[in-house]
């Protein structure tokens, strides 16, 4: 089954697209292993877990984070990831429309222990 997702790469403006449903897909579309970050009461991003660790570009700050690598926004109903809504895609694009800037080469993160 194919579900509609919004999907921010580093550099770009979020586009809306359509993929497959499986861990497979989702694992591909960000480089790996997948982790999930709660935006609201149905949102949900989507992006690699070891983005930081494995150099990936910055893409966009969420929180007080910032998220490496592409990412994906889907909405989930009862733990299982579901179609973005149109006004969930709108409100999303628009939030994350303005790109980080893109550095060539891998990014380097400072990890700090307190």
């Amino acid at each position: 089954m194919n579900i509609k997702v919004l999907k921010v790469a580093p550099g770009q403006a979020p586009e809306r697209i359509t993929m497959p449903n499986t861990l497979e897909a989702f694992q591909e579309t960000v480089g790996g292993y997948i982790e999930t970050v709660g935006l609201d009461a149905n949102a949900v991003l989507v992006c690699n877990e070891e983005g930081k660790l494995s150099g990936l570009p910055a893409n966009r700050q969420v929180g007080g984070d910032t998220i490496a690598g592409t990412f994906l926004i889907v909405d989930a109903e009862d733990g299982d990831f579901c179609s973005l809504s149109d006004g969930d895609a709108e409100h999303y694009a628009s939030r994350f429309a303005e790109p980080m800037p893109v550095r060539e080469g891998p990014t380097t993160w400072e990890f700090h222990v307190f």
